[in-house]
């Protein structure tokens, strides 16, 4: 599953919707429970405040798939 999840990272690198959609079903779940510990009920919030800045700047991610959980961890615990 990881060799799919990291193709589909350089898919949505560059602008591929349905690859995108793959990462957020990947991550989202995770993210969530990190948020969840941090902020609680406000997590739901935090991480859609979080996937904003994700989508925004996913063009300019350097990094490999564990690179980007990390990345997206990083940015929820910002937005938290």
């Amino acid at each position: 599953m990881d060799a799919g999840l990291s193709a589909a990272l350089e898919r949505a690198r560059h602008g591929d919707e349905e690859a995108f959609r793959a990462l957020y079903r990947a991550v989202q779940p995770g993210l969530c429970r990190y948020l969840r510990v941090l902020v609680g009920q406000d997590a739901e919030d935090v991480a859609s405040e979080a996937w904003l800045q994700i989508t925004r700047d996913l063009a300019s991610f350097r990094g490999d798939l564990d690179g980007f959980r990390a990345w997206t961890a990083t940015i929820g615990r910002h937005r938290a």
